[in-house]
């Protein structure tokens, strides 16, 4: 199976990996009607883990933001310093009612998205075997996730 805290731990640039996501998941994000667009600090924000694994937690919420983010506007990755990257869209929201199932395995918003609940739940398991989790900040439009690395990381 699926090793969710990696066999090398590294030190893992994390806008080195968002960047290649976001390189990776553009031409799929501009042919489903979005800006994709990475914004990070200057100097490197560094985290301890498995770099395959935080790639795929940022895949799968840039999946989730083009299944769910209504088909136009931007879709905004960012690197913060304080070890955090928060992907934002500009979509209907995620609705009250899911919300408190939103990382469960195989709860799904609507019957043609096919998994993404998957996506949701492997993500948040990628980030709790990095000593970190994942959250759905609340916003005034569209959804905003929080992959945090912070809480389980040295030096913090």
């Amino acid at each position: 199976g699926l090793s969710l805290s990696g066999g090398e731990r590294t030190p893992v640039a994390l806008a080195a990996v968002a960047g290649d996501v976001v390189a990776d998941l553009a031409p799929t994000a501009i042919r489903s009607g979005y800006d994709l667009s990475l914004e990070a600090p200057d100097s490197p924000v560094i985290v301890t883990g498995d770099a395959h694994a935080i790639s795929r937690a940022v895949t799968n919420l840039i999946g989730n933001a083009v299944a769910h983010g209504g088909g136009a506007g931007q879709i905004q990755v960012t690197v913060l310093a304080d070890r955090t990257i928060e992907v934002t869209d500009e979509g209907p929201g995620v609705p009250a009612a899911l919300q408190p199932r939103l990382f469960e395995p195989f709860s799904r918003g609507s019957q043609n998205e096919e998994g993404c609940g998957l996506g949701l739940h492997l993500t948040r398991e990628i980030m709790r075997a990095h000593g970190g989790d994942v959250r759905l900040l609340p916003g005034e439009r569209g959804a905003t996730f929080r992959l945090d690395f912070a809480t389980g990381q040295a030096g913090t």
